[in-house]
């Protein structure tokens, strides 16, 4: 598979909430904001993910991924 730029494609399985916070406290290490979800095998397409759009959906308020 391609990625964008430099990037690398890298696919986890969430299965519970702690799960998710680690795999996004990670990414933030790494100071990646957002994902892609859903894109084509050339890196094109797919639809942008906030970080913080996934903490609001399992309903955290206010959780430090530093």
């Amino acid at each position: 598979m391609n990625s964008r730029q430099s990037g690398s494609w890298k696919l986890d399985h969430v299965v519970t909430e702690t799960q998710l916070l680690l795999i996004a406290r990670d990414l933030r290490h790494h100071q990646i904001r957002a994902i892609c979800l859903n894109p084509e095998p050339d890196g094109s397409g797919g639809a942008k993910i906030w970080l913080t759009d996934i903490i609001k959906a399992i309903g955290l308020k206010k959780v430090s991924l530093d």
